[in-house]
């Protein structure tokens, strides 16, 4: 080496002071794994706790009960009303909703009838106490979707399902459906109604609204089964309209009896009467104003004294002691 020649030496930590360090070299280092390996650990850790908690929750559900330790009481989950379920299902309706229409007295009316039901323990259907549900109208589409819609939700609360009619283009298709709690009754309107709508009709009850009627109804039921030969299972019974007689110790009371496929009544009515001792008696069902003549016993006599009767020969005829 020469005397006046310069001589550059360098170290590795100069070398690395003076590399140029680009973005792409910097995202490229290592401690990207180390963060992977701390993230698969967490979850391996978070699955082993999952795994225990689970596992100790099934040794305490299944595991024998120490000698005097009662048993966990079961959770109760509280069933829908009819009332919330036709909510929910009046909420996903297309068509226009109504819920009561004015009479000719300006009394509300609804639009829609609750079915008939036969309790446990009884042989004849009632109407409920409280019920609850709506029309919707429109055209055709709209009643096709609503009706679809209203089955749907109905079965997916587990309602079961019992066809009645078919339907047509002529006549009005009718299911109802039950569950342990709840029953309704579904049918649409063919063909359309007056102002060319098609309508959708949704009734529904509580079971539990069924049963005070049914109570009161039974000693009437009892009475008709066996004085009138008509025991059907079928029979649905309106609730009874009673008054006293004008002789003391006597009632008089008028049922409205009719099929429990769909909840109708004809326009005839069951007569009963009810003598001093309290004892309930069946005397006919009629649809006509009843003849004089057939007021034939002293206790018919007594129990319609002064109510009207025909007569060809008297117009304002009543009946006589």
């Amino acid at each position: 080496m020469k005397p006046d020649e310069e001589v550059e030496i360098t170290t590795e930590l100069d070398a690395i002071d003076s590399a140029v360090i680009t973005p792409k070299d910097h995202l490229s280092i290592t401690p990207k794994k180390k963060r992977h390996i701390v993230r698969n650990i967490f979850i391996v850790l978070f699955l082993l706790a999952a795994l225990g908690a689970g596992g100790y929750i099934y040794y305490l559900l299944t595991k024998p009960l120490e000698p005097g330790e009662a048993a966990p009481a079961p959770v109760k989950i509280a069933p829908m009303s009819a009332t919330s379920l036709t909510g929910q299902i009046k909420l996903k309706m297309t068509g226009k909703i109504k819920l009561m229409t004015p009479s000719a007295d300006g009394a509300p009316v609804a639009t829609f009838h609750a079915p008939a039901y036969k309790p446990d323990g009884y042989d004849f259907s009632v109407l409920p106490t409280k019920d609850t549900g709506f029309q919707t109208t429109g055209t055709s589409d709209k009643a096709k979707t609503d009706l679809d819609q209203i089955e749907s939700t109905l079965v997916s609360h587990q309602l079961e399902k019992t066809v009645l009619d078919a339907g047509s283009p002529y006549a009005s298709y009718v299911a109802s459906y039950e569950s342990a709690t709840i029953i309704c009754i579904l049918s649409d309107q063919k063909p359309a109604l007056a102002d060319g709508v098609y309508g959708t009709t949704l009734g529904c009850a509580d079971k539990s609204a069924y049963t005070s009627n049914a109570a009161t109804l039974k000693p009437y039921f009892t009475v008709y089964a066996a004085e009138s030969g008509n025991n059907n299972v079928q029979i649905l019974m309106n609730q009874p309209d009673t008054k006293d007689s004008k002789t003391p110790g006597y009632r008089i009371t008028t049922i409205a009896i009719g099929s429990s496929r769909y909840g109708a009544f004809g326009p005839s009515v069951s007569m009963f009467y009810q003598t001093p001792d309290k004892v309930i008696h069946f005397f006919k069902s009629t649809q006509n104003e009843i003849a004089c003549t057939d007021y034939s016993t002293p206790d018919l006599k007594k129990a319609y004294l002064g109510e009207p009767c025909f007569d060809s020969t008297n117009p304002n005829a009543t009946v006589k002691p």
